[in-house]
């Protein structure tokens, strides 16, 4: 069973950021197959690893 409590917050950011990283990967490799322009797929590529970074550092801090 999943845990929903919310002292698992930590681990829920984990599972985000596991999350961004394959939908990062997923629009990187078939960036072409689904017809996104290479600047609009920059942005987004842009904006995930930020939102990642972020999550990351989050992660990392408040995990135990």
């Amino acid at each position: 069973m999943v845990p929903l409590e919310a002292r698992y917050w930590p681990e829920w950011v984990g599972a985000g950021l596991l999350v961004l990283v394959l939908f990062q990967v997923i629009l990187a490799a078939g960036r072409r197959r689904f017809s996104i322009p290479y600047y609009r797929w920059r942005r987004v590529h842009q904006g995930i690893g930020v939102a990642a970074a972020a999550a990351l550092g989050v992660h990392v801090l408040f995990v135990s």
